[in-house]
């Protein structure tokens, strides 16, 4: 039997897969199960009348001033998911929806939550985002405000679905703090307000907010510059409703949504950011070591085959191709095993020349590394009579210098090096001392006075030479202790 086609005892509401949504929705608490499923039966028939009760909703029960409203987008699905794998619906506020009845917004809401429902279990297990924005700076007036409040109070409250979230974006704090907005909420059921956020401010950042919500700005359909809304990805949601209903078959193939877990085909930036695509770039990534020392094709078909099934059965993965179902419609269908190893195969293959790449380039970066040059200061002068030309050190004439692989190393002793370096600093730290002391006697001598009539105030100079003849152990102290450092 097919999902929303009639049952042959009772009506589809007796259906498991219809029974196991308010389930969910109820987190398997059969008491309020069962009370929504009473409180959903009575809205489909005052909607709907006995249609209601005997299938799903299709677009064709939709009226034609629905049918319109519907087409112009101001209530739309995002073409993907948040960053926790959940379905957001966004509604704009528009002059337009305020004309319809609440009878007439409860058909069209109806519609849309039953659709995703029906064809998406994870939103069935993890709830939805709802969006709702106000694109305009006309102030809504309060009695629109009260009937969006009872149709979201009858909605939540008799659909089979929990709303994980809930944002309202306005233009400017005013229209958010406003009256109407008040009685609006009010009508909002108690489950949802603790989940309720407002945000106020310009298109660009009520952006940037949803953004740290876990909701991708590009999938907003909404142009900041000319504040129109993008009916692309809308307009073919549309018409894969439609095919979906005339087509029983095509229905269990297709997927509207990708999940976060699966691999999708294809090329270019957003399918390679794809939580799934990357995931699967990181499975490859600590499997390589193993696939690399596969000698076989036999092996290698076995090992990719049971990669795709693993990754199937443990993370959930369903490897998903685009498909052209009609002229104007393209959608998700998943693909045979065997594509899917071919897949997987290819990715292995490509990620091992890579790899193979990378050390190629590394190896030739150290075979063409320079040589090091050698500093003239760590040799003494008295040295200098004992180093050879560039010839006489390859042919291996002195041994104070020897070749070791690509490298020149140094075979003069260290502690002879440094005992030069050491007689070269002190002789030379000797000499700087006396003419410092010589220079401070003639200072003290002369102008002593002169500075302290003048009341000199203690820089760091004259705090460090102190000019009295004070300090000049403190200062010599210090003076080796830097210049010892030096060696």
């Amino acid at each position: 039997m097919l999902f929303g086609s009639i049952p042959e005892k009772g009506t589809y509401l007796n259906t498991n897969k219809i029974r196991i949504m308010f389930l969910r929705c109820e987190r398997f608490d059969c008491e309020k199960a069962a009370v929504r499923i009473c409180r959903f039966s009575d809205m489909m028939y005052d909607l709907y009348d006995d249609v209601g009760l005997e299938r799903l909703t299709k677009l064709s029960d939709l009226e034609d001033e629905e049918m319109l409203i519907l087409k112009q987008g101001c209530s739309q699905l995002f073409p993907g998911r948040d960053r926790a794998g959940r379905r957001v619906y966004v509604h704009f506020f528009s002059s337009t929806w305020a004309l319809l009845t609440i009878k007439s917004r409860l058909r069209v809401v109806v519609y849309f939550f039953m659709n995703l429902l029906s064809n998406d279990v994870v939103s069935q297990r993890r709830g939805i985002v709802v969006v709702f924005w106000n694109r305009t700076e006309n102030p809504i007036k309060v009695n629109d405000f009260i009937a969006r409040g009872k149709v979201a109070s009858r909605g939540t409250t008799s659909l089979p679905i929990r709303f994980a979230a809930t944002h309202l974006c306005f233009p400017s704090l005013e229209s958010a703090k406003s009256e109407a907005l008040v009685h609006m909420i009010s009508g909002i059921a108690s489950q949802i307000k603790p989940r309720l956020r407002i945000h106020s401010g310009s298109p660009v950042e009520c952006f940037y907010t949803l953004v740290s919500f876990g909701i991708t700005s590009t999938q907003i359909p909404l142009n900041i510059a000319s504040n129109k809304l993008d009916l692309t990805n809308h307009s073919r949601w549309l018409k894969l409703c439609v095919a979906r209903e005339n087509d029983a078959e095509l229905q269990k193939r297709i997927v509207e949504c990708p999940n976060n877990s699966d691999i999708l085909f294809g090329r270019g930036q957003i399918l390679m950011n794809h939580p799934g695509n990357i995931s699967l770039r990181n499975f490859i990534q600590s499997n390589l070591k193993a696939y690399s020392d596969i000698r076989t094709k036999k092996e290698t078909t076995q090992f990719t085959l049971a990669a795709v099934r693993m990754l199937k059965t443990k993370y959930g993965a369903r490897f998903l191709k685009e498909e052209r179902i009609d002229r104007t419609i393209t959608t998700w269908v998943e693909v045979s095993d065997h594509l899917a190893r071919s897949k997987l195969r290819i990715s292995f293959r490509d990620a091992k020349s890579r790899l193979a790449k990378r050390k190629e380039k590394g190896t030739t970066a150290t075979n063409n590394e320079p040589l090091p040059l050698i500093s003239s200061s760590l040799f003494s002068k008295r040295d200098n009579s004992k180093i050879s030309t560039p010839d006489d050190n390859f042919k291996g004439k002195n041994n104070n210098l020897a070749i070791q692989g690509d490298f020149l190393s140094l075979s003069i002793p260290q502690q002879q090096q440094q005992e030069h370096l050491k007689a070269d600093k002190m002789q030379e730290f000797s000499s700087n001392m006396a003419s410092l002391n010589a220079s401070i006697s003639e200072l003290n001598s002369s102008n002593l006075k002169a500075l302290t009539n003048h009341q000199i105030s203690e820089s760091s100079t004259y705090t460090f030479l102190r000019l009295d003849g004070s300090s000049d152990t403190k200062r010599q102290r210090i003076c080796s202790q830097d210049c010892f450092n030096d060696l």
